[in-house]
């Protein structure tokens, strides 16, 4: 263990108990690997995740302003 392993625990912690909600939203354009969407109620460095209704597969996206 280091001096900072008790980071590691207190972003534990803070995961176990953020509440997660529920937003839906539409992706406009793709653009390399910048993914244009509008999602209502959203902020900047926020975290999204990313997927097909009908798919299993996701990806986690942070939320940017242009």
């Amino acid at each position: 263990m280091n001096d900072f392993s008790y980071i590691t625990d207190i972003q534990q912690s803070a995961i176990k108990h953020t509440r997660l909600i529920q937003i839906r939203g539409r992706v406009t354009q793709v653009t390399g690997t910048i993914i244009k969407a509008v999602v209502p109620g959203v902020r900047v460095g926020e975290l999204c995740e990313l997927r097909n209704p009908d798919q299993t597969l996701s990806l986690l996206a942070e939320v940017v302003g242009f």
